[in-house]
């Protein structure tokens, strides 16, 4: 091509919902608790505390790119609507250099 191809840049709840966030955060048997407060904020999960079904936190957000709600996706703690995300499409400069010939590496294995 003559131009950079733009490719999407996942984000991690894209790949992880809220369950498997949870699953990550508390274990296998760990599950999304509904309804605790607002959506992304903090993610709320089952737990067990003496035989009984709790719901427990870290006090972190969603990861960002979780769905929730009808068109919308959390983005640092927030429930966000798709046009809102475009804000955050916005490529980054890295303050990378120009290409130039090859040369000796500048770093180490290991």
């Amino acid at each position: 091509p003559h131009a950079p191809l733009r490719l999407p840049v996942p984000l991690p709840g894209n790949d992880y919902d809220s369950a498997r966030q949870c699953q990550l955060t508390f274990g296998p048997d760990s599950q999304y608790c509904p309804n605790m407060q607002t959506p992304c904020s903090t993610l709320w999960c089952t737990g067990k505390l003496g035989g009984h079904f709790i719901c427990q936190t870290k006090n972190f957000p969603w990861a960002d790119g979780t769905p929730c709600g009808t068109e919308k996706t959390c983005m640092n703690g927030r429930c966000i609507s798709r046009v809102e995300m475009k804000v955050y499409n916005t490529p980054v400069n890295g303050g990378w250099g120009s290409w130039g010939a090859w040369g000796e590496c500048s770093r180490t294995c290991g």
